[in-house]
């Protein structure tokens, strides 16, 4: 929702696990790699997450899956202190998910203090599912229309079964 209600709405969502990539990718992955030539010639830099989502929003999940030397860059990203002669502004929302308190992670090693204390500036806590019940009819409208739509279906809505379930589900 924070992407969709804002100034960014008409630009790209790109959502990213961070625990589901190698890393070994990761530098690359994340902010296109710089460094690498091929013999002979020169190697064009490689188009980045960061680079997809230019104008919009990247969110990454599992923020404490980074490598800790990618979390310092991300750290000197995010404060634009790149350490290059005339580092290349993006206009990118970055928005990341943790399992846990990110002062809690920085205190057990997981998360480097700095990438912890830029983003416990802004820190947006939501309940878990379980605690806010009363969200699960317009979160299961959204989904149900969303894929309607994406499976070019005409469905009206959940029945009373239907919704009796999920209200009533352990999450």
């Amino acid at each position: 929702l924070i992407h969709f209600q804002g100034g960014r709405k008409e630009g790209p969502l790109l959502s990213v696990d961070c625990s589901q990539i190698a890393e070994a990718q990761w530098g690359d992955q994340l902010f296109g790699d710089y460094h690498r030539k091929q013999e002979g010639r020169p190697h064009p830099r490689a188009i980045s997450y960061i680079d997809l989502a230019e104008g919009g929003t990247i969110l990454l999940k599992n923020l404490e899956a980074l490598p800790s030397a990618i979390q310092d860059r991300l750290s000197r990203f995010l404060t634009m202190d790149t350490g290059e002669r005339s580092p290349r502004r993006h206009n990118v929302r970055v928005i990341a998910t943790s399992h846990g308190n990110l002062s809690d992670l920085a205190k057990f090693g997981r998360v480097i203090s700095s990438l912890g204390e830029v983003y416990t500036e802004n820190i947006l806590q939501v309940p878990s599912l379980r605690q806010r019940k009363r969200d699960i009819p317009e979160l299961a409208g959204y989904f149900l229309r969303k894929h309607a739509q994406r499976l070019h279906k005409d469905v009206k809505g959940l029945d009373d079964q239907a919704m009796t379930r999920l209200l009533t589900y352990d999450y």
